[in-house]
């Protein structure tokens, strides 16, 4: 069962792609940084530069481990939390991550309750996550992600769900001679519990990973 969605003690290079799958910039969009828990999960940091934007329409992103030509190669999460304090810009956005593996029935009874509740169920987005090697395509997940809503106790900041269904041939790491790449699929709008249900029918290869994202438009206090 995979535990990591990204990479342990190692930068992530993140850049936008075109339809075709072409960077849009030879410059990283931004950086993600990952490290292991105690209790077996992990912890994601996210630095999303000026003018980033997630996955829509014909636009892609990838996500790459960086090349040893890298100007910012971090290798703990203390060496993140030093580069940080150099690196941030105005206008970026940094994200805090935590996740946890959940059980898929358990999750959709949450949902179900909320939804019988009548409570505002918030929209969002899916996006498929695949490995391409030369022409071939191999979707490893797929990403339910909410959209942000604003924290009323805290100023300039935005959180949202991620809900992360792997298969069971995910791997946190890219393979040499492959490519990681997100893109948006239809449907184009629904929820985290159609979303859910609509991949409910064989679920003995796949993992669903539950991610807590907070977005920090002002730098934040620590890294």
């Amino acid at each position: 069962m995979p535990k990591y969605l990204l990479a342990n003690n190692m930068t992530t290079e993140l850049f936008q792609l075109d339809s075709n799958r072409k960077r849009i910039s030879p410059s990283p969009a931004g950086y993600a940084f990952a490290f292991p828990k105690a209790n077996g999960t992990q912890e994601q940091r996210w630095l999303l530069h000026p003018g980033y934007k997630p996955p829509s329409g014909g636009k892609k992103l990838e996500l790459r481990p960086a090349s040893p030509q890298s100007e910012f190669q971090c290798k703990s999460q203390e060496d993140w939390t030093t580069s940080m304090a150099d690196r941030w810009t105005e206008g970026a956005t940094y994200v805090k991550v935590t996740y946890a593996i959940r059980d898929i029935e358990e999750v959709l009874k949450e949902l179900t309750h909320v939804a019988r509740l009548n409570l505002q169920v918030s929209d969002g987005c899916r996006v498929g996550v695949s490995l391409y090697k030369d022409s071939k395509k191999n979707k490893i997940a797929e990403v339910f992600g909410t959209n942000r809503e604003r924290d009323p106790k805290v100023i300039n900041k935005e959180t949202n769900m991620e809900y992360w269904v792997l298969e069971g041939d995910y791997v946190s790491e890219v393979p040499a001679g492959s490519r990681m790449i997100l893109e948006q699929v239809s449907p184009l709008q629904e929820t985290a519990l159609n979303f859910l249900a609509d991949l409910n029918n064989d679920w003995n290869s796949k993992t669903l990973v539950v991610a807590n994202c907070s977005y920090f438009t002002d730098k934040p206090f620590s890294f």
